[in-house]
Order: structure tokens, then sequence, then C-alpha cells
């Protein structure tokens, strides 16, 4: 093989690498482009369009002393919400066993329904459904309220956020 066919064999594997290189580099850019942003978005997250099944855990919060419209208050400290399935929650005070929060239970997308309390001391009226609106962000789970007649339901479920633990 003469010298120039020595050289333009080398040249063309050299262009070969720098192509291959260059492709390698635009996939590793245009794959890294959404990393970042995913994983930020990911931490941002919301109940938006996601399963009801991924509210399904446990979650805790430290809520003060219930406010005065409550004839009953609620004890002050670290309670806990465990959503064990798409029709069963329960909370667990301070204090004391856990109890249902109202079963049977409906998730969805965007709201948790839950079951008149006939025996929710501080009940406004004729017992009905408690109906919510739910978000959840990362690990952090916010619930507000649409309508409840359960004022002590309302009062523990909305007065801060829930961080999720499992």
């Amino acid at each position: 093989m003469s010298r120039k066919t020595e050289l333009r064999a080398g040249l063309g594997k050299a262009r070969a690498l720098l192509l291959l290189a260059t492709m390698a580099a635009a996939v590793t850019a245009i794959a890294g482009c959404g990393g970042d942003a995913g994983s930020e978005a990911a931490a941002t997250t919301t109940s938006a369009g996601m399963s009801p099944d991924a509210l399904l855990g446990n979650y805790t919060t430290t809520l003060g002393p219930s406010g005065p419209e409550l004839t009953e208050p609620n004890p002050p400290g670290k309670w806990g919400l465990q959503i064990t399935s798409e029709t069963d929650a329960f909370f667990q005070p301070p204090k004391g066993p856990s109890f249902p929060a109202g079963n049977p239970i409906e998730l969805s997308e965007d709201q948790l329904v839950f079951a008149p309390d006939p025996e929710c001391p501080t009940q406004e009226g004729t017992p009905g459904n408690g109906v919510y609106e739910w978000r959840l962000n990362g690990n952090t789970l916010t619930i507000t309220e649409v309508k409840d007649t359960c004022r002590d339901r309302a009062f523990v479920l909305t007065s801060k956020p829930w961080s999720k633990t499992a």
C-alpha cells in the first residue's frame, strides 16, 4: 500500500471516529437536556393526571391545638394518615389507637371522598360525605376541603400539609 493510500485510509478512520464521537455527544446532549429539568419536574409532580394509587401510603403531620370552633378539640402533636387502599384510610392520633377516617373512601385523580361519619363529635347538620381535593408534590400531600359536615376531620386533614413516609 502506498503512503497516499495509507493516509487516506487513516483519514477515513479518523473521520468515522470523529463522526461517531459527534453523534455520541449529540445524543448525550439531547438526553441531558431533559435530565435536570426532568429531575426537577419529577420532584414537583402534582396530582393532575396521577393515578389514585399514588396517594396510597403513610403520611405524618404535626398539628397544634384545634381552633375554638371545635367543641371537642383534637389533641395537638404528630398525627398519622394511612391510606391503605382505594377504599380505606385511617387516622393515627398522637395518643391512642388508630381509627377510620371515614370509610369507605373513594379516590380519583384529584379528589378524596370520605363516607359520612355519624359519630363525628363536631358534626354540622346531617352527616354527609367529606369531599376534598388532593395535591401530591413530591412527598408532600396537601388536602383542601371542598365540603364536609365533620369539622374534626376537616381540621385534621387540612390544617397542614402531610409528609409521605412510606
